[in-house]
């Protein structure tokens, strides 16, 4: 059992208000108490003042954090200068940290690190305040107190997904952190990083729960202040582990951040492999206890490498701050080319950093042609790299057109012959905008004559459909003034009955506007009497709508002169059984249709009623108007054509038929078109008459196909554009609208609220307003779940500021998301969707696009 207190696992340690000094009605400090809805502020007042809020802690629980919670929404109300301060009794108080011109955070938690503390009080002291309106106040949102745990962990390998790094710290025995299998020895480590320096004594590993446990045999344990320095603290060379046991190593309390497990060799399985498999892994430190004192006569007099005395004596090689280096420390022995002192010495011709060359180094000896010393001479015209040329080289000479040596230099921009440009000539400087060089360089757009472009050139850039460079690219299908169109725009693919290309081509005998015709279309083939072509032709003394008389028509030559005819037709109401011909009945009527009842005889121009023979007739299938068409007429021909200009046919049924049914033997039993708008309206809202609907509008029996868009859009305010399935519900807890659910690995096809943040058994979110629901619940206790779409979810902003466009997840808050970060591959499948509303402060709903990942 440890003296000592685990610090390598995160927990939060509750906390109680003790008092307050300044406070704004309505955001007292004591509800900072409550995690993720307390706020408090201080007054609003003209000039600066200070204000405090102390908070009680338990006796027995040290902490090595503490965050504050931060408005980012209005960062002036941040405090601008402020202390946290410690104490055992209230009365002497201890700062631990402090923050002058504060600027917050991004995401509104400020977080600070300490060795483990113990103590009572905790103190906010607030100094002094941004103003904002000419008004000085500040805000805090949260206070957190706590252990940090592991801040990072590190391995060398992992097995497989199942032996992973992260499981060291999950407190579970199922699964543990183990090496790949190696064929031979090769060295593996752990290396975790607490975050801050701890004073750490013991260290705790758990072995495998089985006969082989794979624990490693020959192992030691290292450390380090900043990450790059380690120290060996202890060392086990054959360590045989038993099954499922916990293994401590205790030491002298010792400051350390990164602490690392250097395994060289592990344990070999039934291959003869090696491998290293460790569980659980538990780092415990001791605390500093601020209320410590000692009686007058006790006080230590003299300073010692454990307690501070007036000063405290550094250990050897210690390098923390305040503290005395003592005169047998190794840093100040003398220096040689193996051991560092004050310096380490160079080894002769050494050029590592941070060595000190010595005066005996062969590289600060006289040189020559053949040796190096401070430099390497070169020969007569040599001009070998790192060689300084000899004060005798022919090179040094005067030059002349035939040998090359000492040259006569030109004034700037003179241009006379055997003499060279200087360096510093105007002619070979750096080009710029305003100034030539060897070219005058063009400004950005610039297209002047004798300029060059420059390689930042925004016409030289690469081109997208966002930015112009040579060309300004449009976007695929776009239509805009001086954009060139892409290689792969769809208008230049090649065009079909289905995808239109540079032109959309039209089906046989289509008429959609916009599409060409394509040549091989019926409707432009000859014309005949019996097959239409550009037009369909009559017969002769034909008279059908629709078809071009022909140039030998005999109507075409008839010369007699037309006679006018005033007869009598007959009676209006009369019976017509033995009339031949068209027959026209002329009238108008006003009456109203309404409903389904029942309309009058005289409700119509043309009535037909259908009478049983007898009261009690059998149940037949009967027809009232009957209209036939000679399947000899050629062409299309209608047994019954309405024509209006609001309805031209109305069918009506008051028992369990239809009020209109179509029937086809080798086609459709019925056509529906429209000119410009839908085909076929099936309403489920109330007609212009006043008939009442049931409200279902459309119901398809057997397969049904769809060619062309299809468009789902909300019927009515509150409905959601999303798709849902039918799952059954958790009787232990009610289930409502916006619920974030997972699978309930307990029970088939069942759903429970979500309440494990990153829980990749998340499935949607319950609603009851879908405009498309796939399935039928099963009984009264099955709830929607959405999978697909838009959706309204409950959502908690207190694990982060959620805004439009985050990924989401589940949170601990039972059927509520969080802001997601995708930092690790196990949080892959635990994505819900994203963010279309932003959301902050308390739980809330907002619109989230469904879609996991």
């Amino acid at each position: 059992m440890s003296s000592g207190i685990c610090v390598s696992h995160h927990q939060l340690i509750p906390y109680e208000f003790h008092s307050c000094s300044a406070e704004m009605e309505g955001y007292p400090a004591s509800t900072l108490t409550k995690a993720g809805s307390g706020v408090w502020k201080t007054p609003r007042e003209k000039e600066n003042h200070i204000a405090t809020a102390v908070f009680l802690l338990p006796a027995d629980k040290p902490f090595n954090f503490l965050a504050l919670g931060l408005d980012v929404k209005e960062k002036d109300s941040n405090p601008k200068a402020f202390r946290i301060e410690i104490s055992s009794d209230a009365k002497n108080w201890t700062a631990i940290a402090r923050e002058d011109e504060f600027k917050g955070s991004v995401d509104g938690i400020y977080k600070w690190h300490f060795p483990l503390i113990q103590t009572r009080y905790i103190k906010i002291l607030l100094l002094e305040h941004y103003p904002k309106d000419g008004l000085f106040y500040s805000t805090i949102t949260a206070l957190q107190i706590g252990i940090n745990g592991v801040e990072k962990i590190t391995v060398s390998s992992e097995l497989d997904r199942l032996w992973t790094k992260e499981n060291l710290f999950d407190r579970r025995a199922d699964y543990g952190w183990s090496t790949k299998i190696n064929r031979a020895k090769q060295v593996e480590k752990i290396e975790i990083d607490l975050g801050a320096i701890n004073h750490i004594n013991q260290i705790s590993l758990k072995s495998k729960d089985a006969i082989n446990t794979y624990f490693p045999r020959k192992f030691f344990f290292e450390y380090s202040k900043n990450g790059d320095i380690w120290y060996t603290i202890h060392e086990e060379k054959d360590f045989v582990a038993e099954k499922d046991t916990w293994y401590s190593w205790s030491f002298l309390p010792t400051n350390m951040r990164f602490f690392r497990i250097i395994i060289e060799e592990g344990s070999t399985n039934e291959d003869g492999n090696l491998l290293s498999q460790i569980i659980e892994m538990e780092l415990y430190a001791v605390s500093l206890i601020f209320d410590h004192t000692h009686p007058h006569e006790g006080i230590t007099p003299y300073a010692t490498t454990l307690h501070a005395g007036l000063i405290r004596l550094a250990k050897d090689g210690e390098d923390s701050k305040s503290v005395a280096v003592q005169g047998s420390d190794r840093r100040l022995r003398d220096a040689t080319v193996s051991t560092k002192g004050i310096v380490r010495l160079a080894a002769n011709g050494e050029t590592s950093e941070f060595a000190v060359v010595q005066g005996n180094d062969k590289r600060l000896r006289d040189a020559d042609e053949t040796t190096k010393g401070i430099v390497q001479l070169a020969k007569d015209g040599e001009s070998r790299k790192n060689l300084a040329v000899q004060s005798n080289d022919k090179r040094l000479r005067e030059a002349d057109e035939s040998n090359a040596g000492i040259i006569k230099l030109c004034p700037p921009g003179e241009t006379a012959s055997r003499k060279a440009v200087q360096g510093d000539d105007p002619r070979l400087r750096i080009s710029s905008e305003d100034f030539p060089g060897i070219v005058q360089l063009a400004k950005n757009g610039e297209d002047r004559a004798n300029t060059a472009v420059q390689g930042n050139d925004d016409r030289l850039k690469i081109a997208t459909t966002e930015r112009k460079g040579i060309v300004q690219l449009a976007k695929n299908g776009e239509t805009g003034e001086f954009l060139a169109v892409q290689a792969n725009d769809k208008r230049l693919l090649d065009a079909t009955a289905n995808s239109k290309g540079i032109v959309r081509l039209a089906r046989n005998g289509d008429q959609t506007p916009g599409n060409v015709v394509q040549g091989d279309d019926q409707r432009l083939q000859d014309a005949s009497e019996s097959n239409k072509g550009i037009i369909r032709l009559a017969k002769h003394q034909e008279k059908m709508a629709g078809l071009a008389i022909q140039a030998d028509d005999p109507r075409l030559y008839d010369q007699r002169e037309a006679k006018p005819h005033n007869h009598e037709y007959a009676p209006l109401l009369h019976h017509h059984n033995d009339h031949e011909g068209n027959l026209w009945i002329h009238g108008y009527k006003t009456n109203q249709v309404k409903d389904t009842n029942q309309p009058k005889d005289e409700n119509s121009l043309i009535g037909a009623r259908l009478v049983s023979a007898t009261e009690n007739s059998e149940s037949t299938e009967s027809i009232s108007i009957l209209a036939i068409v000679d399947s000899k007429i050629a062409g299309r021909s209608f047994g019954v054509l309405a024509h209006s200009p609001h309805t031209g046919l109305r069918g009506q049924a008051t028992a369990s038929g239809a009020g209109v049914e179509g029937h086809g033997r080798d086609c459709p039993g019925g056509k529906f078109f429209s000119r410009h708008d839908y085909a076929l309206v099936a309403g489920s809202t109330n007609l212009e008459d006043g008939s009442q609907s049931s409200g279902k509008a459309f119901q398809s029996l057997g397969k049904s196909l769809f060619e062309g868009q299809v468009q789902i859009q909300p019927g009515k305010s509150g409905e959601e554009s999303c798709i849902v399935y039918p799952f059954e519900a958790n009787h232990h807890e009610p289930l409502g609208n916006g619920d974030l659910v997972c699978i309930d690995s307990n029970q088939d096809s069942t759903v429970k609220k979500c309440n494990q943040p990153y829980d990749r058994s998340i499935l949607g979110v319950v609603t009851q307003n879908a405009v498309l629901t796939m399935g039928a619940p099963a009984h009264g206790s099955s709830v929607m779940v959405a999978v697909h779409g838009i959706v309204h979810v409950h959502v908690d902003p207190s694990f982060g500021e959620i805004k439009p466009g985050d990924l989401l997840t589940c949170s601990k808050t039972p059927g509520h998301a969080m802001k997601a970060k995708l930092d690790q591959i196990e949080k892959i499948g635990s994505i819900i969707g994203k963010a279309l509303q932003s959301a902050s402060g308390k739980t809330q709903k907002i619109k989230i696009l469904l879609g996991k990942m």
